[in-house]
């Protein structure tokens, strides 16, 4: 009975330690690409160093090739997209998930502090299959001076690293929704009785902090899925930016009473695109 019992637990043990291994392997061959879109010195040497604690888990797309992929697609606004210029973005690199690094070190001037230096880097983790930004997140290092405020971002690289690799792991391939109808075309004859859902009361996103201090300007499109009862049934971003202006859009559409759309006098769901234009007007201080 003993050896029985010892097989038994030599097997689960092999059998736990290969289900340990299968998701790394499993992502060893899925293909991703780093951007660094602005170019400048910064950016490419933080792409540099965080490539090389991708490389391990992933199989990276030469980078030339797809820099050389992302001029040909002629992106006017890389930080900014579609979920449909994502995808065809990807699709010309030959990847399933990129990298969009954005990084620089500037002198700051504190209100209750001397002059600083400080190192910043922007990444955004997106599913190319899906177009999707899976993860945005802003580090910022402060020192007195660049070298230093330099190293400091760099040796931060083994955490980022850790956190693209979780946001990839634990994608969630998004499932078809329940069929719910869009606005009719205003040359189609039910137009005539159609009404759109509209808040009650319109209230603007907020600007974020962090886009205030980095001066982004952005367009974020959101669909809504409005129901028969005035309800948000469900939300997504189509075209994202980043520096948490997408969760503001998110939080915006639902903390507003809603109208539901109505055709021929009946109350129906309906999904609308909505789009909010993110302007940083400088302040006397700026």
């Amino acid at each position: 009975m003993r050896s029985q019992i010892s097989i038994i637990d030599k097997f689960l043990l092999v059998v736990f330690a290969v289900f340990c291994i299968l998701p790394a392997e499993a992502f060893s061959q899925t293909r991703l690409a780093i951007l660094t879109p602005t170019g400048n010195e910064t950016s490419t040497r933080f792409a540099r160093i965080l490539a090389n604690g991708l490389d391990d888990r992933f199989k990276r797309v030469d980078s030339g090739v797809a820099d050389s992929a992302f001029r040909a697609v002629e992106i006017d606004e890389p930080f900014n997209q579609t979920i449909e210029t994502a995808q065809t973005l990807a699709n010309s690199i030959g990847c399933e998930y990129f990298l969009l690094v954005k990084a620089e070190t500037q002198r700051r001037a504190g209100l209750n502090e001397p002059h600083y230096f400080e190192s910043s880097a922007a990444i955004y983790v997106v599913n190319g299959r899906t177009g999707v930004l899976l993860d945005w997140k802003l580090y910022i290092y402060k020192a007195d001076s660049p070298a230093a405020a330099d190293k400091l971002l760099d040796a931060a690289a083994g955490s980022i690293v850790n956190e693209i690799i979780s946001a990839v792991e634990n994608a969630v391939e998004e499932k078809p929704g329940s069929a719910i109808a869009e606005p009719p075309e205003t040359d189609q004859p039910a137009s005539v009785t159609f009404r759109a859902p509209i808040p009650y009361k319109r209230m603007k996103p907020d600007l974020t902090e962090e886009a205030m201090i980095y001066n982004v300007e952005a367009t974020v499109d959101i669909l809504v899925d409005v129901g028969g009862d005035g309800a948000i049934l469900g939300t997504k971003i189509v075209r994202w930016a980043g520096y948490g202006l997408d969760e503001s859009v998110a939080a915006n559409v639902r903390r507003m009473n809603w109208r539901p759309a109505e055709m021929n006098g009946k109350h129906l769901p309906m999904r609308i695109l909505l789009r909010y234009n993110f302007k940083n007007v400088p302040t006397p201080e700026q």
